[in-house]
C-alpha cells in the first residue's frame, strides 16, 4: 500500500518525538511509530459517520438526497436493511411528536465492518458515531529516510519517509 507523500512528511516529523534524539531515528523506529499511528488512525472508511439506526423522514427520502442514496446503496450490497417505523422527536417548542420514517439498521454482515468513532460534538461533549470501514492502512516497508535536514541555523529530523509497497 502506498501512502501519500504529504501524509508521510507530516507523520515522519511528528513521530520523531518517540524515536529518541532526532539524529537517532532509524528505519525500524520510523516504521514502528508509523504503524502504531496507523493502527489508531489508519482505517479506511466510507466517510458516512452517523448514529445508528438511521431514520429518514419522508422529505429525506427524495431522489438526490445524499443520505438516502448512501443508505440505498448500502442496502443493495447487504450491509443495511430498511423498514418502515415511527420515530419520536422533540419539536422546536419542546413538545414530543412522532413521524413516520424509513429506518436503516446494520445487518449482521454490516456489523462486521462497523467501527465506532468518538467525534467532537457541540460544546465540551463527545459524540459516538459509527462508520463502515473496509480496510486498515499499514506500512509494509520503509526503504529509505532522508534527514536530518538543515534549514539555516535549524536542524530538523527526518521529514520524509520513502515507503515501499
Amino acid at each position: 500500500m502506498k501512502i501519500s507523500v504529504p501524509h508521510v512528511m507530516v507523520l515522519g516529523t511528528l513521530l520523531l518525538a518517540g524515536c529518541g534524539a532526532k539524529s537517532d531515528a532509524n528505519v525500524k523506529d520510523l516504521s514502528d511509530a508509523t504503524n502504531a499511528y496507523l493502527a489508531k488512525k489508519g482505517q479506511l472508511c466510507l466517510g458516512i459517520s452517523t448514529k445508528w439506526p438511521v431514520d429518514l423522514q419522508e422529505s429525506d427520502q427524495r431522489a438526490g438526497n445524499v443520505k438516502a442514496s448512501e443508505m440505498a446503496s448500502l442496502e443493495k450490497v447487504g450491509l443495511v436493511r430498511s423498514q418502515n417505523a415511527e420515530a419520536e422527536y422533540t419539536t422546536l417548542s419542546g413538545r414530543a411528536a412522532k413521524a413516520k420514517v424509513l429506518r436503516y439498521e446494520l445487518t449482521d454482515e454490516g456489523k462486521k465492518f462497523y467501527r465506532e468513532k468518538n467525534v467532537v460534538g457541540l460544546g465540551p461533549n463527545k459524540e459516538v458515531l459509527g462508520d463502515i470501514c473496509f480496510g486498515q492502512q499499514a506500512v509494509d516497508k520503509v526503504s529509505k529516510t532522508e534527514g536530518p535536514t538543515k534549514f539555516g541555523d535549524t536542524t530538523r529530523g527526518n521529514d520524509l519517509l520513502h515507503v515501499q509497497n
